[in-house]
């Protein structure tokens, strides 16, 4: 039944609705640092210097 078939007469409901809106957001920032050489080149070496 859509809205425009219900009579005027007919009671409606109160329902309590929560919705929940997830947004992933990605922005890239480039930017150059300075690293000691020998973690340059090596991603786990950097990733630990860089944490």
């Amino acid at each position: 039944m859509n809205i425009e078939e219900k009579s005027e007469s007919e009671e409606l409901a109160k329902i309590r609705v929560e919705l929940t809106v997830t947004e992933e957001l990605i922005y890239d920032f480039p930017i150059t640092l300075e690293v000691p050489p020998e973690v340059a080149d090596d991603i786990e070496a950097l990733t630990s210097h860089l944490a």
